[in-house]
């Protein structure tokens, strides 16, 4: 008995030493493969409110580029706020309505909200969000 005993004992470790180099190898070939985080592109606000304006001269434009360059930043500050307070706002309707809807209405509300989520959290500019199918249609994994 004590022969198998120590053969079991010998057999978990080795598999649990296997285990661990395995998934730290495997760990390390994941994260290597994954691109880095992209950067938003810068936004062209300034410019587009600077061909809207036409300043009269380089002094004009001076004093409204800081303006312009400001009101971007409020602005990116605002959607992204925006977008995380309408992801929040999702999760919530998720929770309360939980209790009342039945386990495939449950699943196809937390697909939606996972997708919605993923559209609202995507950096901006890089490239189109389908954001979250439309009742019926199939999710794109689906497709």
């Amino acid at each position: 008995m004590e022969s198998g005993r120590l053969t079991a004992v010998a057999a978990l470790a080795v598999t649990l030493g296997l285990g661990t180099v395995l998934g730290a190898v495997g760990a390390g070939a994941l994260r290597r493969d994954r691109p880095p985080p992209r950067e938003p592109p810068p936004s062209d606000f300034p410019q587009r409110i600077l061909a809207v304006v036409q300043p009269r001269d380089d002094g004009q434009r001076a004093r409204v580029e800081p303006i312009l360059l400001a009101t971007d930043a409020r602005n990116r500050a605002t959607v992204d706020s925006a977008r995380t307070l309408l992801t929040v706002h999702l999760e919530e309707m998720a929770r309360s309505l939980d209790s009342v809807l039945d386990r495939d209405q449950r699943a196809r509300l937390d697909d939606f909200v996972m997708d919605a989520r993923r559209a609202l959290l995507r950096p901006p500019g890089l490239g189109p969000a389908e954001g979250p199918p439309r009742p019926g249609e199939p999710r794109p994994r689906d497709r």
